[in-house]
């Protein structure tokens, strides 16, 4: 893990973010979880460097060896379907910190080799209903603190520093799901196939694109 990962890591456990975002939204055991169940297709993240969805599922011979080799532990695996023992990452349990290897070791190219700015897992998606900063409920930062790409991937009005999402230099890691301090989370990060219908995360659906 690199000093800036490391740090951002820091920064949540500094707040006592990190172990709330550890509480699962289902309880499940850690590596034997069912993906999160908001709309149609179930919200959940290739972990980075992926193939799109029906190339993944033919190139993953289900080996394990990314979860085996991701230090922050954020790759889980499906229990059912035709998905089973595939690889897949729940954002506001485990964020993915992007170091990369995972794709190292994946030995047929399910996980390409691609670089780490060319990484698109998902997008973030902020509902501002939720959002400490845009109620007006405070100035919280967190989102935009532990961004790897704070600046361009999230940016802060000068007003309450109210946090800005930019869906073109997002990579989708779910730093900022994970860290958000709203019990229901103001973040959610989505696949990049995906795109909302219904406003507002507490009743989010989803509809592919």
């Amino acid at each position: 893990m690199n000093t800036e990962t490391r740090s951002r890591r820091e920064f949540l456990n500094s707040l006592g973010v990190a172990s709330l975002a550890t509480i699962g939204m289902l309880g499940l055991p850690a590596l034997r979880a069912l993906p999160r169940q908001e709309g149609d297709i179930g919200v959940y993240l290739r972990p980075p460097g992926a193939l799109p969805e029906n190339e993944f599922l033919k190139a993953c011979i289900r080996c394990g060896a990314c979860a085996q080799a991701c230090p922050p532990d954020c790759i889980r695996y499906f229990d059912r379907g035709i998905r089973q023992d595939t690889p897949y990452i729940l954002p506001r349990k485990k964020a993915c910190e992007l170091c990369m290897k995972c794709v190292e070791v994946c030995p047929t190219g399910a996980l390409q080799n691609i670089p780490v700015e060319d990484v698109k897992m998902g997008k973030a998606v902020l509902d501002k209903d939720l959002c400490l900063s845009h109620r007006g409920r405070g100035v919280c930062e967190v989102c935009y603190q532990c961004c790897p790409r704070k600046g361009k991937a999230i940016t802060q009005e000068l007003l309450r520093l109210k946090p800005i999402f930019h869906e073109e230099y997002c990579t989708g890691c779910g730093m900022c799901e994970e860290g958000c301090p709203v019990r229901k989370k103001a973040v959610e990060v989505i696949p990049t196939d995906a795109t909302i219908h219904k406003a507002g995360l507490k009743g989010l659906e989803l509809e592919n694109a």
